[in-house]
């Protein structure tokens, strides 16, 4: 499945809104009258999103006091609920202290989550997530990390440390390569770490900026996969780290925080994620002149008029809303053309977002000879030519005898 860019929020969410005012009436001066307005979505080929989040304590929703809350995943859920775009919500696989390692091996294992009374299977949850996020690798590193609580002394074995980072990387690999075997469709985002020690001296930041950074590369090394997306956040939390990391004893963001990260995350989501079905709109039979388009029904509250079809921004026709399926015919062989559809329903309002297709039609297939075109044994000359430097072996003569005894035989 190709990313599919979305850069208009508005568009995206197919939210635009139809207010409806109510008949006029002839009242007194003494009467109430309450405004009635009526709200009708418009028709969209949008696909609400089954969510699935992995990873350590920061996907959990841990907090800055140690407990477990709304972390950035659930602020996320609330954002895609709030636009209409949240199909199904799982964070039963997020478990505080994760490593890369863990997050891999329930992959591998299968592990199970009992999530009200039922048993959840993690391959199941895979297949039927259509965005994933993770957030795995600062446990990794931060295990090989001691600091001094009075001195603020680092110590870390740096070799130790530079062989974690690119483990961080390569299992993050082995993660994402999983998660596509098992549904290869999944868009996933990948969070990037911030600084978890703002509050130390300032003459241990760069060693702590170093050390984000390395960790960061991989992350976002990992993430040049298909179907992947990295989320920056060290910048933006850094920004005013007093609110969004407010306890010193503690490395985990506060609810301001989180709901910074989970923007970050919904910006990413908006624009890449394939909100509508790569199957919704397509060419279904494509010939040197004429190609016929076909589509999935748009869903909306009430029902489809008619179906736009437009061929480089210009309207071309319109179809019934229970019809399916238009030819474009009169095209030039081998030209590329660019379509686009748009359903509007009873009440007249259009689609605000609608999928488009580029489409290149056949190239007329041009004879061997000059000299045989519309000759009625044109096809047989062709099927049986052969190069007159070709060398005649027994095995090219057996090939020319079958390609002479098939076409006869028609």
């Amino acid at each position: 499945m190709g990313k599919r860019v979305i850069r208009n929020l508005s568009a995206l969410l197919a939210l635009m809104l139809y207010v409806g005012m109510s008949p006029l009436q002839i009242v007194s001066a003494d009467t109430t009258v309450e405004e009635s307005t009526t709200e009708t979505a418009a028709p969209s080929w949008v696909a609400p999103a089954s969510y699935l989040a992995l990873g350590d304590s920061l996907a959990a929703g841990m907090d800055h006091s140690g407990k477990i809350g709304d972390g950035y995943a659930d602020y996320l859920a609330d954002t895609l609920e709030e636009t209409g775009l949240l199909d199904s919500f799982n964070k039963t696989f997020a478990v505080p202290g994760y490593t890369t390692k863990d997050v891999l091996k329930d992959i591998e294992e299968n592990a199970t989550r009992e999530v009200d009374g039922k048993s959840i299977r993690l391959h199941d949850a895979i297949a039927n997530a259509g965005l994933i996020t993770i957030s795995a690798g600062a446990n990794d590193v931060l295990a090989h990390v001691k600091i001094n609580p009075k001195t603020f002394a680092i110590t870390y074995d740096e070799q130790a440390l530079q062989m974690e980072i690119k483990q961080v990387g390569m299992i993050l690999m082995k993660i994402i390569t999983a998660i596509h075997t098992i549904n290869p469709d999944a868009q996933l985002y990948v969070m990037g770490y911030y600084n978890p020690y703002p509050h130390l001296p300032a003459e241990i930041q760069p060693l702590l900026a170093q050390m984000l950074t390395g960790v960061n590369k991989a992350i976002e090394t990992a993430a040049q996969l298909p179907n992947v997306d990295w989320v920056e956040t060290a910048d933006v939390v850094a920004k005013d780290f007093k609110v969004n990391l407010p306890n010193p004893q503690n490395i985990h963001l506060s609810p301001d925080g989180y709901q910074v990260v989970a923007e970050l995350f919904w910006n990413k989501v908006q624009v890449d994620y394939p909100w509508i079905p790569a199957d919704a709109f397509i060419a279904d039979d494509v010939t040197t002149d004429s190609i016929t388009l076909a589509w999935k029904t748009a869903t909306t509250e009430g029902q489809i008029a008619a179906y736009d079809i437009f061929l480089e921004g210009n309207k071309i026709g319109s179809i019934d809303g229970d019809v399916f399926s238009f030819t474009v015919g009169e095209l030039e062989e081998n030209h590329a053309y660019a379509f686009s559809i748009v359903a509007v329903d009873q009440n007249g309002i259009s689609s605000e977002e609608s999928p488009s297709l580029n489409v290149t039609t056949e190239a007329i297939a041009t004879s061997l000879f000059s000299d045989i075109k519309g000759h009625w044994a044109e096809d047989v000359i062709e099927q049986t030519a052969f190069s007159p430097t070709e060398p005649v072996t027994r095995a090219f003569a057996t090939s020319l005898l079958t390609k002479l005894i098939s076409v006869t035989n028609k």
